[in-house]
């Protein structure tokens, strides 16, 4: 088996069927599984899948087990020399699957633990695909940004503010290597897995990608973003920005300090994070005890 492709899916029916119609449309010329593992969808998703996808492997689970979690029974399950970590709430634009496989078996030096693409909005413009690894600055840093973003200007006028052309297809590196590939499309060797680990279950969701290609860094493997695959990806739609979601978000970065960095350095900058949460928090809707156990997190 060349590649098992695995989708995570959490109320996302609609979402997962066209990114399954995608898959199959567009990949050709390899040996590929799918499966989508489902965190207890009361939206008829397994329902979906069985009666529209009858080759899918589906892993059904009576509970909403979490992003790392569920991706890593599926891959305890597959046989398949690379795995593909696909977001539900992303599309196929081309033969991306094979791109990657291709790319992967023609690069075996320095050793790859994980490979993604530019990933695209709906407008073909290149969005988030990769990122530097937290530190309290980086954190602090968009955390400031998200305050004046979404707080004190708006996001209308900070876009227009900010807005930039596109490069040209002729001006996107063919290749760089990142700190850590996006969870919504990362395609990574088994052998890789084998060495490093899998993904750690005390992530419930959100850092857990940078936290396995943290350990991908330190084994000695690249991250590499690649020109070739194309790939929508409708950024969040499973799960609407609330004070649950920054909570999770937050709660995830800070679990990924207490990993990799110093104790002195985290409580510092868990203070300063603090102190520009408060403003944030003051505009944002939501009762009083939501806001409480926002901060509890």
């Amino acid at each position: 088996m060349d590649v098992s492709i695995i989708i995570v899916n959490y109320n996302t029916k609609d979402l997962t069927r066209n990114c399954l119609r995608s898959v199959y449309e567009n990949t050709r010329g390899l040996d590929f599984e799918v499966f989508i593992v489902d965190n207890a969808s009361s939206d008829g998703s397994c329902e979906m899948v069985r009666n529209e996808f009858p080759d899918v492997i589906l892993i059904k689970n009576s509970i909403n087990a979490g992003f790392g979690p569920a991706n890593n029974m599926a891959i305890l399950q597959s046989r398949a020399k690379y795995v593909f970590l696909l977001n539900s709430d992303t599309v196929l634009l081309n033969n991306a699957v094979k791109i990657f496989f291709d790319y992967c078996e023609s690069h075996q030096e320095p050793r790859l633990g994980a490979v993604g693409g530019y990933l695209l909005n709906t407008d073909g413009k290149i969005i988030h695909s990769y990122r530097h690894f937290d530190t309290i600055p980086v954190i602090l840093k968009d955390q400031l940004e998200s305050l004046i973003k979404d707080r004190l200007i708006g996001i209308e006028r900070w876009n227009r503010i900010i807005r930039k052309k596109p490069l040209p297809e002729n001006r996107i590196a063919d290749e760089i290597d990142v700190d850590y590939v996006t969870g919504a499309d990362m395609f990574v060797p088994a052998a890789a897995l084998s060495l490093v680990g899998l993904f750690d279950e005390a992530f419930f969701m959100y850092s857990e990608e940078s936290d396995l290609q943290k350990r991908m860094e330190s084994g000695g493997f690249a991250r590499r973003i690649i020109k070739g695959p194309k790939i929508i990806h409708l950024e969040g739609k499973s799960l609407s920005m609330s004070l649950g979601k920054r909570a999770m978000i937050y709660t995830g970065k800070f679990r990924y300090l207490r990993k990799h960095h110093h104790r002195c350095v985290i409580k510092a900058g868990k203070v300063a994070f603090l102190l520009l949460e408060l403003p944030m928090l003051v505009f944002m809707k939501g009762a009083w005890a939501d806001k409480k156990n926002y901060l509890r997190a």
